[in-house]
């Protein structure tokens, strides 16, 4: 996704960056590596309170690409502590990882499409300004999500798909990708009316929206859709995205694991070739 002078800025930005902290750049980290762990970092505040992201990264080198992670919990529960133990992973597989709260729906919460989505924004602009800090390189942002994280990390990445300083890659584990089917039956009908805030019936056009499938761009960043093969989310989410991938020309990798579980719980499948497809997507 990077081009021309882009790549050749942040490149030369790396390059002073590393320079100047007279370390090397290391991708990935070591088996033994030392992992930080920094909880509860404010990255804004608004009416319902302050939101805050866990932050995990290698501890003695600087530079790495980085990662904003978004939990899933059908976008009505849920919190960046679900994904300790994935982010402790890409940590030592040799990302900065920034796991983000957002706000939820009812009951949970009060929040309704797209206010989670723009929570998420502001997350990404905090990392702009301060992943350096945290030894990541503001300049190579990648989003990873697991279910409703997933979808909200695909829609993020659509609306920024355009920008210059859009995200290199996106990951998406069992991400509901069309809300329309979704609103009409199913055992998470109730979950996205709640998301979208009314009834399919209702504004069809905001479920449209807010569906993944719908947003694809020959501009989107690679990739990476991952499902079990009979789960939650049923796996013609994921084939119906990586069709419309397929025909913007958008590169991208579409995995299928055997059985049922959902989310986080196939990340200890996926993750490898997950961070394989990042190495290779991200400067």
């Amino acid at each position: 996704m990077v081009h021309g002078p882009r790549r050749a800025a942040r490149l030369g930005a790396l390059v002073s960056l590393l320079t100047a902290l007279a370390v090397g750049y290391s991708a990935p980290a070591s088996p033994g590596t030392s992992i930080t762990v920094v909880k509860d970092v404010i990255y804004t505040v608004n009416e319902g309170g302050p939101l805050a992201l866990d932050i995990y990264y290698p501890t003695d080198t600087w530079g790495h690409r980085s990662i904003l992670a978004i939990h899933g919990g059908s976008w009505r529960r849920g919190d960046k502590s679900d994904w300790r133990w994935v982010a402790r992973r890409l940590a030592k597989g040799g990302f900065a990882v920034f796991v983000a709260n957002y706000r939820l729906a009812p009951p949970g919460g009060v929040a309704t499409y797209p206010t989670p989505v723009e929570d998420l924004r502001k997350a990404w602009e905090w990392m702009r300004q301060n992943a350096a800090y945290y030894h990541g390189d503001a300049e190579n942002i990648a989003f990873v999500g697991s279910s409703a994280g997933g979808h909200l990390g695909l829609v993020l990445a659509s609306e920024m798909s355009s920008s210059p300083y859009g995200p290199e890659a996106v990951v998406g584990l069992s991400p509901p990708t069309d809300l329309a089917t979704m609103g009409v039956e199913g055992p998470l009908m109730w979950a996205v009316e709640d998301h979208i805030g009314c009834t399919y019936r209702g504004c069809p056009e905001m479920y449209e929206v807010a569906s993944p499938v719908n947003r694809v761009r020959s501009t989107d960043p690679p990739t990476f859709l991952a499902y079990s093969s009979d789960e939650l989310i049923p796996l013609s989410h994921g084939e119906a995205l990586r069709d419309r991938l397929n025909e913007a020309g958008v590169v991208n990798r579409f995995v299928v694991v055997e059985g049922t579980e959902h989310a986080l719980r196939i990340a200890g499948d996926v993750l490898p070739k997950a961070m394989r497809f990042l190495r290779h997507k991200m400067i």
